[in-house]
C-alpha cells in the first residue's frame, strides 16, 4: 500500500513539471536559443524577420506544416510584443510506409529475398532470408556409354547440378559393344559389311564396320566363312590367295660397278615385278698413284689456300664415278702466303712518318680472303725528326738546361737539352722544408722559383741534407724462446716515422753487418719435454722416435749401440754436466736434436758440408753427415730462404727448396746428402739439429 502511494505521487510530480515547462500558454519568452517552443525540435536556428531588435520576444505559433519521411516540415511564429516573425524547420521523420514490390523464393544455392519500397519517399529495403531450400535430386546420365567405354550416371540436384548421394545407385552404365548388321551369309547385302576378294599376295575377307562408331576390327576370314552353313562357294573360292605369275619378260639390265645385272619379269595378274640376278657388281676401280693425272684419274673437289688444305677425289676407271669416301680422297697441302700484292684492297696498315717513327705500309696475304697474314713491311720514308724550338729560358727550374719544344703538328714534345750552365741552380740560401732522417734526404724550397728540391751532391753546404742512415733504436718487443730457438729482444728504429728497420742488437746500427743478439738480451731455449706420461721417463716409439710434448718435433734413433743398463741422458738443457734430471731406459742410444752449430746468412750463398757433434754426446769433433739431421731456419716472417741440397756421391743437385719465415727442412728423406747451400733474403740464423 505504501509503495502504491509513492508511485502515485511520482506521476503527479511529472505531470506538474510538464505543465510548468509548457507555461500553460502558447506564449513563451525567448529562451535565447532562437525558439520559444519547447516541444518543437529545430534542425537549425530560425532567422527573425522584422520587429524590435531590443524586444524580449514572446513567440506564438502561427501555423505549421508537419514533416514526413520524405520532406522537412516547418512552423511559423510571431511575437506577441512586436511585429517580429520567424520560421523554424522541422526535420524529416522515419514514418515510412513500405509496400512489398518483389519476392524471390529461396533455392538450394540462394537465400530468399523480399524487396520493400516506401510509398512516400521511395526508400528501398531488401530483406534476405536465413535459410536455403533443399536440393532437388534426380538421376542423370553424366557420361554416355560408347561401343568400347562405360558410361556413368549420378544422383544430382536438378537446380545446381551438385552431385548427391543415393543409396543403391549403380553409377556404371555398361559399354554398348559394337553393332554389326548381317544375316546368314549374305554379308555384302547388309549394312556395314563389304566383301574383299583375295589377290596375289593376300587372302580375301568380309570387312565388317560397326554401324555406331565405324570401328573396323572384326573381319570374317576365309576359314571362318567356310565354316558357316550355306556359305557361297563362289565367294569362298574368290577369297583364296592367287600367288604371282611372273611370266611376262620386261627387260635385261647389265651389271655396273655398284649394281648387279638382272632379268626383269612382270606378274600376269598384277603390276608386281621380279628380278633374277644374271651377273654381280664388282665395285669401283680407282687409280691412286703418284702418276695419276688430273681430269683423267682424279678431280680437285676443293682448291687449297694458304690457310686450308685442298682435296682431290679419284675417278673410277670403269664408270667415271667420283669418289666421296675418305678412303678414295686425298688432301692437297696448303700453298704459301703471298703478301707481295700491293693493291689497296690488301692494305692492312698505313703508318705516316712522325717525328720519331718511320713511314711504312703493311699488306696482308692475297691468297685467301679470310687470311690475315701480314709478313712484308714496305718502308715509305724515314722519321721526320723533331722541329726543335726554344721554349723558355735557362732557370733554376731547368737547372741550367735550355727548354725546347717540337712545334710540328701533332707532336708538342718538350725536353731539356745542353749546353748546361752549371751556375744556374736553386738558390743555396733557400729554406729547408724538412730535415734529413735515417732514410730520407732533406727537402729545400727555392727562394727564387718556389720549387722544392733535394740536396746537390756536389754542394758542400748541403752535405747534411743527405739521408745519413743512422738509425735510432729503442726496445720494441721480446721474442719468446721455444724448444728449438733462443729468445731475444727486438729494437725498432724511431728516427723516422716511416722507417721499419729493426735489429736484435741496438748497439750495432750498421744494417749490412750480421745482427746477433746481445748476451744480456738472450733468453735461453725452453727444454724439450719428452716425458709425455709424467712418469719421469722418456717415451720412445716402436720405430725409435721420441717426440717433444711441447713443440711436437720428432727425433730419431740412428745408432746401433746396445747397453744393458740405464743412465741419465740430456734431452733438452744442452748443459755439461746435464741437469735435466730426465732418465731413459733404452735399447739404443737416443740423442735429441740440439743446436750444435749455427750460421749467419744474408744475401750470400752459404755452403755447408759438415757440422760438429754436440758436447752432450761426447763425440769430439768427428764430422757429422749433413743428411743425419734437420735444418732449422730462424728468421722474420718476411725472410725468404733458398736451400739447395746436393748428392754426396757425385755432387749433383737433388732438390731446391724455397720457404718463407721460420721453417724446418728434413734431410732424412734424402738418401745421401753431401752438402747444402743456403741463401736468405735478409740476415737470419740457420741451426743444424742432428740425431746420431
Amino acid at each position: 500500500m505504501k509503495n502504491k502511494i509513492l508511485l502515485l505521487m511520482l506521476v503527479l510530480a511529472m505531470v506538474l513539471c510538464a505543465f510548468v515547462a509548457c507555461g500553460g500558454e502558447d506564449e513563451t519568452p525567448d529562451n535565447g536559443s532562437g525558439t520559444g517552443s519547447s516541444n518543437t525540435t529545430s534542425s537549425k536556428p530560425a532567422e527573425i524577420v522584422g520587429g524590435d531588435e531590443n524586444c524580449e520576444h514572446a513567440w506564438k505559433s502561427a501555423g505549421k506544416t508537419a514533416a514526413t519521411c520524405a520532406e522537412e516540415g516547418f512552423e511559423n511564429f510571431s511575437c506577441t510584443k512586436c511585429e517580429a516573425t520567424k520560421k523554424e524547420t522541422l526535420p524529416k521523420n522515419n514514418d515510412h510506409k513500405y509496400k512489398v514490390t518483389d519476392e524471390v523464393a529461396a533455392t538450394c544455392q540462394e537465400y530468399s529475398k523480399t524487396t520493400k519500397v516506401c510509398e512516400r519517399c521511395g526508400d528501398t529495403q531488401v530483406v534476405e532470408g536465413t535459410e536455403k531450400a533443399s536440393h532437388k535430386g534426380i538421376e542423370k546420365v553424366t557420361l554416355e556409354p560408347t561401343c568400347t567405354t562405360d558410361g556413368e550416371r549420378n544422383y544430382v540436384c536438378e537446380v545446381c547440378n551438385t552431385t548427391m548421394y543415393k543409396a543403391g545407385l549403380d553409377k556404371v552404365i555398361p559399354k554398348l559393344g559394337h553393332t554389326y548388321e548381317r544375316a546368314g551369309n549374305e554379308f555384302s547385302a547388309e549394312a556395314g559389311v563389304t566383301f574383299i576378294p583375295g589377290n596375289c599376295d593376300t587372302e580375301g575377307y568380309f570387312n565388317r564396320v560397326c554401324v555406331e562408331c565405324e570401328y573396323d576390327q572384326d573381319p570374317i576370314t576365309r576359314e571362318e566363312y567356310g565354316a558357316m552353313p550355306n556359305y557361297d562357294a563362289t565367294k569362298y573360292d574368290s577369297m583364296e590367295v592367287w600367288g604371282h605369275d611372273y611370266a611376262t619378260f620386261v627387260q635385261t639390265v647389265d651389271a655396273t660397278c655398284t649394281v648387279d645385272g638382272y632379268d626383269e619379269y612382270k606378274c600376269t595378274r598384277c603390276d608386281s615385278t621380279s628380278k633374277t640376278v644374271t651377273s654381280y657388281a664388282e665395285g669401283h676401280t680407282y687409280f691412286k698413284d703418284a702418276s695419276a693425272v688430273e681430269g683423267q684419274h682424279y678431280v680437285i673437289s676443293q682448291q687449297p689456300t694458304c690457310i686450308t688444305e685442298g682435296k682431290k677425289a679419284y675417278k673410277c676407271t670403269v664408270c667415271g664415278d667420283v669418289a666421296t669416301d675418305d678412303a678414295n680422297t686425298d688432301s692437297i697441302a696448303t700453298i704459301p702466303h703471298d703478301t707481295s700484292n700491293r693493291d689497296a684492297a690488301y692494305l692492312a696498315k698505313d703508318v705516316m712518318a712522325t717525328c720519331t717513327v718511320d713511314a711504312y705500309k703493311v699488306y696482308k696475304c692475297c691468297v685467301d680472303a679470310f687470311c690475315n697474314e701480314t709478313a712484308t713491311v714496305y718502308a715509305e720514308g724515314t722519321a721526320l725528326g723533331h722541329n726543335a724550338v726554344v721554349n723558355g729560358e735557362q732557370t733554376c727550374k731547368t737547372e741550367g738546361k735550355t727548354p725546347y719544344v717540337c712545334d710540328r703538328d701533332g707532336c708538342g714534345e718538350e725536353w731539356l737539352d745542353g749546353p748546361v750552365n752549371e751556375n744556374i741552380k736553386h738558390k743555396a740560401m733557400a729554406d729547408k722544408v724538412a730535415e734529413a732522417t735515417c732514410i730520407t734526404n732533406a727537402v729545400y724550397k727555392c727562394s727564387v722559383c718556389g720549387d722544392e728540391y733535394g740536396p746537390y751532391a756536389d754542394d758542400a753546404a748541403y752535405a747534411d741534407g743527405f739521408a745519413h742512415g743512422i738509425h735510432v733504436f729503442q726496445y720494441s718487443e721480446t721474442v719468446a724462446p721455444t724448444c728449438s730457438s733462443i729468445g731475444y729482444k727486438i729494437y725498432a728504429c724511431v728516427g723516422d716515422g716511416a722507417c721499419t728497420a729493426t735489429r736484435k742488437n741496438d748497439t750495432n746500427t750498421d744494417m749490412n753487418q750480421p745482427d746477433e743478439p746481445k748476451a744480456e738480451d738472450i733468453v735461453e731455449r725452453t727444454p724439450h719435454t719428452f716425458d709425455t706420461n709424467g712418469d719421469g721417463k722418456i717415451d720412445i716409439s716402436p720405430d725409435g722416435r721420441i717426440e717433444c710434448a711441447v713443440c711436437f718435433q720428432q727425433y730419431r734413433d740412428v745408432t746401433t749401440e746396445i747397453t744393458n743398463g740405464s743412465g741419465t741422458l740430456c734431452l733438452g738443457c744442452g748443459k755439461t754436466p746435464c741437469d735435466c734430471g730426465l732418465s731413459v731406459e733404452w735399447n739404443g742410444y737416443v740423442s735429441p736434436i740440439t743446436p750444435d752449430e749455427h750460421f749467419l746468412i744474408a744475401n750470400t750463398e752459404k755452403v755447408i758440408s759438415s757440422v760438429k757433434w754436440t758436447e752432450v754426446e761426447n763425440k769430439g769433433d768427428k764430422p757429422l753427415a749433413i743428411g743425419g739431421g734437420v735444418i732449422i731456419l730462424d728468421g722474420d716472417a718476411e725472410t725468404t730462404y733458398t736451400v739447395k741440397i746436393y748428392d754426396k756421391a757425385n755432387g749433383t743437385l737433388l732438390d731446391t727448396v724455397t720457404v718463407t719465415g721460420n721453417s724446418i727442412i728434413d734431410l732424412y728423406k734424402y738418401a745421401e746428402v753431401g752438402q747444402v747451400a743456403i741463401t736468405a733474403s735478409t740476415i737470419a740464423i740457420v741451426y743444424f739439429y742432428a740425431a746420431v
